[in-house]
């Protein structure tokens, strides 16, 4: 989280959100779990970032601005459930099941981010930091665990 909080600082951009923090901690508490690998965390985050646009630009969400914090419009209601339903299937069809991107599909379906290409290229960029930070500290939680193991 510092590199990535960092990096935003350094370029002022929205790249530190939240449902980062959860999938750091699944790369480090769980590393054997298929959502803690890279393909789980790009992919997964991958298809939360479209299924939130996608969502909310087909529900008029985008027109209402965020509804957070405070009580949602029923637009954006109906952009998060479909957003999570759309991220659920989409990471299940992919094998690339990794729940905090159920976060990041509601961050976009629900404006916190700007469901547009601006707001999912900061996603992006935050997701792809974390993984390169993370991946080579996943795998040293993995040898962590191989040892206990032996």
């Amino acid at each position: 989280m510092l590199l990535v909080g960092a990096v935003a600082v350094m370029f002022d951009n929205p790249w530190l959100f939240p449902s980062l923090g959860p999938t750091a901690a699944i790369m480090m508490l769980h590393p054997r779990q298929p959502a803690s690998r890279p393909w789980n965390t790009l992919v997964g985050h991958g298809v939360g970032v479209l299924a939130g646009v996608l969502a909310a630009n087909i529900f008029g969400a985008t027109e209402l601005g965020g509804a957070l914090p405070g009580a949602p419009e029923p637009a954006h209601a109906m952009a998060a459930a479909a957003a999570t339903a759309l991220t659920l299937i989409g990471g299940h069809l992919l094998r690339a099941d990794h729940p905090p991107a159920v976060a990041t599909t509601l961050i976009l379906a629900l404006g916190a981010i700007p469901p547009d290409a601006g707001g999912a290229l900061s996603v992006g960029v935050g997701v792809l930091l974390t993984c390169v930070a993370g991946a080579p500290l996943r795998a040293l939680a993995l040898r962590q665990a191989e040892h206990r193991d032996e």
